[in-house]
């Protein structure tokens, strides 16, 4: 059977044959203790050893009614070794799930925590890594009682007439060692990323034929500038929803340059910007000095797609803002989160409370390439 294969990417090959990419079982050599401790020391020298996958009270399993499963906050420790090679690329641990919630430290570092119970998550540890030894503790609690953290609520499926309640870290984990240029994991609840994504469409089923299609997050931004705050530009293609980078709001300044790991003819801009419900931007975006892209972003809840109106091979992208943003909801004042803390990075008031609709606030960006 004949089969079109479409690989959405950018430098798909480079990822798998330059940078490398190693998918290391991360399962050995923990250390359990149950209860909670003070954080830091080296105590964890005397707690148990263990190999995961291992639920810290499995031992109970049919010797206890399920509503008799201890529940309480156990932590889960580990010293590991990373070379200069594999510090100087990126390193991202995967956890297949934890129960109930858990924080997670990398050498002190906050890394975030997870609270669903069954799905799995993941961190970037690039940014706290070091050479040498590092250390990674998870704390967990699997209280029939826990209740989010973001809504104050309780999961209705965690429940002693429903669920048994095996806690800590019951699944494999696994640390993922790439180069800079890198394919994403699919993530998305703590890195935004969706990994790769294989479908079928075109199909002819008188021929027996379809049209096969790999959409990969190509993750090839290198470097960036623009024209305020530089420092921080890499916040805007870090992998990270929490983060942004944005301008001063003077519109002469609210502009960003992006230098790919190689030239490549750009036709689907992936953006996620600050605002994405209430705020239109104005755009322009250049590949080189050519004009590929003009017009006013969509309202959306969540990413939008840029598509280029010519194809141009290059090694640099340019989004520029042309005009003030407009704001307006465009969901009929549809709520999606009600605490307002979570709200920070959708306002926009500078520091003297006056709205700044010359603000350019990038999220995340994605580059993609289709090869035929």
């Amino acid at each position: 059977m004949n089969k079109k294969l479409t690989f959405v990417f950018l430098a798909l090959v480079a990822c798998l044959t330059v940078t490398g990419r190693e998918r290391l079982n991360f399962n050995a050599d923990w250390r359990l203790h149950i209860g909670d401790v003070p954080i830091g020391g080296d105590q964890e020298e005397n707690w148990q050893r263990v190999t995961l996958p291992y639920a810290f009270n499995g031992n109970e399993a049919f010797r206890k009614d399920i509503v008799d499963l201890t529940d309480t906050v156990c932590w889960y420790s580990k010293k590991f070794v990373l070379t200069k090679q594999e510090v100087n690329g990126k390193v991202f641990i995967e956890f297949e799930g934890v129960r109930q919630g858990a924080d997670f430290y990398l050498n002190g570092h906050h890394l975030g925590f997870s609270e669903n119970g069954v799905m799995a998550c993941g961190f970037d540890l690039t940014p706290y890594i070091k050479e040498g030894e590092n250390w990674i503790t998870a704390i967990c609690d699997n209280s029939w009682n826990y209740r989010s953290r973001k809504h104050d609520s309780r999961y209705q499926w965690n429940d002693k007439n429903f669920n048994a309640n095996y806690g800590g870290i019951p699944k494999n984990v696994w640390l993922h060692v790439t180069g800079k240029l890198h394919q994403t994991l699919p993530l998305y609840s703590d890195l935004g990323t969706t990994g790769t994504y294989v479908y079928a469409n075109n199909f002819d089923i008188a021929n027996r034929k379809a049209q096969i299609c790999v959409e990969s997050q190509g993750v090839n931004i290198v470097s960036a500038k623009a024209g305020y705050d530089t420092e921080h530009t890499s916040r805007s293609f870090d992998d990270n929803e929490l983060s942004e980078w944005k301008n001063d709001g003077r519109l002469s300044t609210a502009w960003i340059t992006y230098k790919l790991e190689k030239k490549a003819v750009v036709d689907d801009i992936c953006l996620k910007l600050t605002g994405w419900r209430l705020r239109s931007y104005p755009l322009e975006v250049y590949a080189g000095k050519q004009l590929i892209w003009s017009g006013e972003t969509e309202r959306s809840l969540g990413y939008i797609h840029l598509k280029p109106s010519r194809q141009v091979k290059t090694d640099e992208i340019t989004i520029r803002l042309k005009g003030a943003g407009k704001d307006k909801d465009a969901f009929g004042g549809i709520t999606e989160v009600a605490q307002p803390a979570a709200g920070e990075l959708d306002l926009f008031k500078a520091k003297n409370g006056d709205e700044t609709n010359n603000e350019l606030r990038i999220v995340e960006i994605e580059l993609l390439e289709s090869v035929d």
